[in-house]
């Protein structure tokens, strides 16, 4: 669930150093990786080695460090895959966007936001997550998804609206 559901961490036997970069994360789609400095041992920094643009791959700071990412990094594994049943609600399904923002904010009282970074955003309640992206403006996209654990859960977040995927 948590090393390969999504993005795959590198097995320690195949660890490589790229630059001085210790490569440690692919993303799923190949389109880059994750990887320290070797020289930062307290609590690195996380760089991802991407190409923009077609242009040479090159590295670009995460401007968070290891723990942080690496926690990130797990919430976004469970979201995607690591968790066996997912749900969603549409905005569509709304009759307008005001009333689509209200239900998340409705639904996810008394849950902890646990993650906020980079377009992501995850709130937990037990072994249940509610999820979105945003844009780079911070306006939540037009699908709100729920990933649960157990098949309860996500029979929890269907009698909230959340259709089953």
């Amino acid at each position: 669930m948590f090393t390969s559901s999504f993005n795959s961490f590198i097995s320690l036997d195949e660890l490589e150093y790229d630059d001085n970069m210790l490569i440690f994360l692919d993303e799923n789609q190949g389109v880059c990786s994750w990887g320290i400095n070797a020289d930062d041992t307290e609590n690195p920094v996380v760089y991802m080695y991407v190409s923009i643009n077609n242009a040479e791959p090159t590295w670009h700071s995460e401007k968070i460090r290891l723990d942080e990412f690496l926690k990130i990094t797990m919430y976004l594994q469970c979201s995607e895959g690591g968790y066996e049943y997912c749900c969603a609600v549409y905005e569509d399904d709304f009759e307008n966007r005001k009333a689509y923002e209200q239900f998340l904010s409705e639904t996810i009282v008394g849950w902890e936001k646990v993650v906020d970074h980079n377009g992501f955003v995850a709130y937990q309640k037990e072994n249940i997550l509610i999820w979105h992206f945003s844009d780079r403006n911070g306006k939540m996209e037009d699908i709100l998804y729920a990933s649960s654990l157990t098949e309860e859960g996500m029979k929890e977040m269907e009698v909230l609206g959340f259709s089953e995927l």
